[in-house]
């Protein structure tokens, strides 16, 4: 079986995995990660997999559509993508 990266180099596609210069990326993810851990993970006591799995997927679900996020002045993603969709790539 071929590693991960040879599959990438056959096709010509870039790899890059020191993330230089990608300090927003990070910062994003750090922010939904600690977000997820403390309005779901750590308020839960995850029996299963499966229960685990069903309460991150409703989480998921909350924070995409019905969570307001300050970065979108408090409103939700779903209807400023509807609303203004020039207003999400800025973002």
């Amino acid at each position: 079986m071929p590693r991960f990266t040879e599959v990438l180099e056959a096709r010509h596609i870039r790899i890059s995995m020191d993330g230089r210069g990608r300090w927003p990326y990070h910062v994003f993810i750090e922010r939904l990660l600690r977000s997820l851990k403390y309005e779901c993970v750590y308020l839960r006591a995850f029996k299963t997999g499966s229960e685990l799995r069903a309460g991150l997927k409703a989480w998921i679900a909350h924070y995409n559509g019905q969570r307001p996020h300050s970065a979108l002045a408090g409103r939700t993603g779903p209807p400023l993508s509807l609303e203004e969709p020039s207003a999400v790539a800025r973002v």
